[in-house]
């Protein structure tokens, strides 16, 4: 499922979903301290599928994160890039392609080509190599400008943006 917006919310609110209160128990995180010693982790993934869908979660989680941006500036976060296609071929290494422009790019023959709805079907061995060697993406981001945007109250600013 989605994670709950929690933009412009009281902490105590936030807390009251418990995915989010679990995500933050387990990281070592505290709501009411945005500034933080120590964690349980030294950097966070975030891995979710390569659809709108996936997007909208990544976006959502930003805004979480956004209570922490000292997790920003020590480049802790990090977005874990899903595959769009697999594609296999008896006798040869399996491909995946994590863009539309590379799977376009190279020229198949011969290869079974599975499009990936999401990370619940991959197969086993697809899943535990994206896992095991994830494309990473450093998620930068230094002030709330965008979020307060993106999440905020002026569906006018939404709109002027997606215009541009």
């Amino acid at each position: 499922g989605k994670v709950m917006n929690t933009h412009g919310m009281k902490p105590v609110d936030i807390l009251k979903n418990k995915e989010l209160s679990e995500l933050l128990a387990v990281i070592g995180l505290d709501l009411n301290e945005p500034d933080y010693d120590e964690l349980n982790y030294g950097k966070i993934y975030l891995m979710m599928d390569a659809d709108q869908d996936g997007n909208s979660i990544a976006c959502l989680l930003m805004q979480f994160f956004s209570h922490w941006p000292k997790l920003f500036q020590e480049k802790r976060i990090f977005r874990v890039q899903s595959p769009l296609y697999v594609a296999r071929k008896s006798g040869k290494k399996d491909l995946i392609y994590y863009t539309q422009a590379d799977y376009d790019r190279d020229h198949l023959i011969g290869y079974d080509v599975s499009y990936i709805k999401g990370l619940g079907s991959l197969e086993t061995s697809d899943y535990k190599q994206v896992v095991d060697s994830p494309v990473l993406t450093m998620i930068e981001w230094d002030n709330n400008m965008s979020l307060n945007m993106a999440f905020g109250d002026s569906a006018d600013a939404r709109k002027s943006w997606m215009l541009n």
